[in-house]
Parts: C-alpha cells; sequence; structure tokens
C-alpha cells in the first residue's frame, strides 16, 4: 500500500511511522470489511469510511485532541467536510466494536509472527495464558470503570486477557473495573477447558475449584504456590497428611527440589507436582 501525504500534526514524524506500520498490516479494503461486519458502515455512500475512523483513532489524534481537531484533521488529510456533532455520533458501541476487533487482529498477526513454527509439534492442544494488566484513567471515567483505594482519579480499567500461544489466537479480551479481581472476574467468566490444554496463570487466579476443573476435564495448569495454602502427603493407607515445610525445605540441599504432593478442600484431593528452586544470593539480600 503506498503511504498518504504526510499528516497534519503537531508531531509529525511519530504519528506518520505509526501509519506505516498499521498501513503494513493492513490493507484498505480489509478494514472496510471490518467495519461493516461490525455495523460501523451501514451504507456504502457514507462520507466517513472505516479506514478514515480507524486512521483518526490511531495516527492522527492524541488525548488532548477535540472534536474540532478531529473534523479539521479529516478535512485536510481526505477532504472530508463533517459537523462535531455528526463525527461526535459515530462514537457509539458499533465504533467500540469496530476498534476492538482491529485491535484484536493486530494483536493476533503480531503474535503468529512471533510463534514458532514448531509450534505444531508440541504435545499441549493449546497452551492459554490468562493475565490481566490495569492503568489509571482520568476522573470524567470514574462512572464507567471504577478505581481502588490507592488510585488518585478514582478510575482504574483492567484488561483480562486469555491467548492461546500456540495458534496466536486471542480467546477472551475483557474490559472490567480496576477494583474487580482477578478471582472475581474468574468467578463471573468460568473457564474455557479443552483435553490436552496447558493453563498458564498467576496467583491472581489461584481457586481450588478451577485447578479441579482443569485437572478433571484432562488438562494441565502451572501456576505459584501460594503461601499458606496446605499441601498433602498421601499416606498408604489412603489418608492425607499435612506436608510439613521445614522439613521440606532441610531436603532443599542442592538448587532444584520436585515432589507429588495433593491439594484440596474436600475428601478427594488432586494431585500437582511440586517444584522449587532456590534463588541467587543477590535476590535473597534484596528480599531481606
Amino acid at each position: 500500500m503506498d503511504i498518504q501525504p504526510e499528516m497534519q500534526h503537531k508531531d509529525m514524524s511519530v504519528y506518520k511511522n505509526l501509519y506505516e506500520k498499521l498501513s503494513s498490516y493492513f490493507e484498505t479494503s480489509h478494514i472496510e470489511a471490518i467495519g461493516k461486519s461490525e455495523g460501523f458502515i451501514e451504507r456504502s455512500s457514507s462520507r466517513l469510511s472505516s479506514w478514515m475512523f480507524f486512521v483518526l483513532n490511531t495516527c492522527m489524534i492524541d488525548a488532548k485532541s477535540s472534536l474540532t481537531d478531529m473534523v479539521g484533521d479529516l478535512a485536510n488529510r481526505y477532504g472530508v467536510k463533517m459537523a462535531k456533532q455528526s463525527l461526535d455520533e459515530r462514537f457509539n458501541m458499533f465504533s467500540v466494536k469496530f476498534m476492538f476487533r482491529c485491535f484484536e487482529d493486530i494483536f493476533q498477526r503480531l503474535l503468529h509472527s512471533e510463534v514458532s513454527s514448531d509450534s505444531s509439534k508440541c504435545i499441549f492442544s493449546r497452551i492459554v495464558l490468562r493475565d490481566s494488566t490495569s492503568f489509571q484513567l482520568p476522573a470524567e471515567f470514574s462512572p464507567f470503570y471504577k478505581g481502588n483505594a490507592g488510585s488518585t482519579t478514582g478510575s482504574v480499567i483492567k484488561i483480562q486477557q486469555e491467548i492461546d500461544l500456540l495458534s496466536g489466537k486471542i480467546m477472551r479480551l475483557d474490559l472490567r473495573d480496576g477494583v474487580e479481581t482477578d478471582t472475581e472476574w474468574l468467578n463471573r467468566k468460568g473457564l474455557d477447558i479443552e483435553k490436552n490444554d496447558l493453563h498458564l496463570m498467576d496467583l491472581g487466579y489461584f481457586k481450588y475449584d478451577a485447578l479441579e476443573r482443569i485437572s478433571k476435564s484432562g488438562g494441565y495448569f502451572i501456576s505459584r504456590y501460594k503461601v499458606g495454602i496446605p499441601l498433602y502427603q498421601k499416606e498408604d493407607n489412603g489418608t492425607y497428611q499435612v506436608l510439613d515445610w521445614q522439613d521440606i525445605l532441610a531436603q532443599v540441599d542442592k538448587k532444584e527440589y520436585e515432589q507429588l504432593v495433593y491439594i484440596g478442600n474436600g475428601k478427594e484431593k488432586n494431585p500437582v507436582r511440586i517444584y522449587l528452586s532456590t534463588i541467587p544470593i543477590a535476590e535473597v539480600e534484596k528480599r531481606l
């Protein structure tokens, strides 16, 4: 795709570079197809195309841009003259779905470019990475995205995402309040589990029933150990004995330690493999 003329923007070099990168990922026709499928464009005669709106929201505006700036940019770059009210009306649920699809498409393309060609030989059917990130928003967004006690503006957004690292597919991408914990999100959304999955997740998602579901569905998981969670050893008579951490740590006389243990609240407990590794002295001193 040929690069369009330089943008009418106070920081042209940065935004022109971004435009060139986006143009290398997308053909205009592809963006137009997404806009149509998501209901952003209903008539082919629309003055504002999906590609214009996509470029406007990624390469032509910044956090301080007003509607006046936006309609001016559209007129200068594309010769499209719109009233501020008309442009304002285009920011709706359809435009949100459209921009979300564009972001998802970029993310999958980037992830695919980094996936090894040997991934098809992996013994797992999927490797599901589950994680979240959050950041503060301006105070005006507090009615929509609530912040926690530590936020200064009262508004924090959290992005929950699940990605299959083998296929590059985004399984879930969810925008939530900053006050919602990872386990609360997991309770609300549940788990997408298939046989022979490998689930990677941090302590925020540590739940007995979630780990049990993965195991019983024929899947596997890797999680950090949550301090205070009792570990058990199964005796020959079928009973479970709580492991003594002092005894375990005394056996870690080398750099690594591995053992089959059991976790769970009920009578029947789930087998897991615990792996311990010593950390460098510099890290020990840092933590102390």
